[in-house]
């Protein structure tokens, strides 16, 4: 595969623009739960407690998904026409090493017992269409963005632990 192969689409964030309106997340529950409920979104706009500052956490739909290869019952597959990873909910057996494995944080276990992570709303994604700050953007991916989303994910993590202690 080339170096600027194109792997799908996908959303990517820009934590300079986000605010932490929230919009993007009551938006992404309202048009999968029917519900306006943080708990319930694909995405989640962190807020860095001191800093003033929100980083938008979504799946970034990963070309190797840590979470689709430690499934043991191969609940996430990858849909044939956006490149989204899909949970089966049908298949899911609700272990959660999806939501371990993920560099990202990006998967979540609802109060009614449910994986969920971002679908890109059959290659229509929502959040991206109402983010007034254009904090969201949904573009092809290509290997070298994804290479840079994985070093983003480790910075990002490493600052979630500085930040919890843990």
């Amino acid at each position: 595969m080339g170096e600027d192969e194109t792997l799908g689409r996908m959303v990517v964030v820009d934590p300079s623009s986000c605010t932490g309106c929230q919009l993007c997340v009551a938006a992404c529950s309202l048009k999968h739960e029917s519900q306006v409920n943080p708990l319930y979104s694909r995405i989640r706009a962190v807020r860095f407690e001191g800093k003033g500052a929100y980083i938008p956490v979504t799946c970034q739909q990963c070309k190797d998904a840590p979470c689709q290869s430690v499934c043991p019952v191969k609940a996430i597959e990858r849909h044939e026409e956006t490149g989204a990873l899909i949970v089966n909910q049908e298949k899911c057996i609700g272990c959660k090493a999806c939501i371990i494995v993920c560099p990202f944080g990006a998967i979540s276990w609802t109060a009614d017992g449910r994986i969920v992570k971002c679908d890109l709303c059959d290659g229509d994604p929502l959040c991206v269409k109402l983010c007034t700050r254009e904090a969201l953007a949904y573009v092809p991916a290509t290997t070298a963005h994804l290479k840079t989303q994985v070093k983003a994910a480790e910075k990002f993590s490493e600052i979630l632990k500085r930040i919890s202690g843990v």
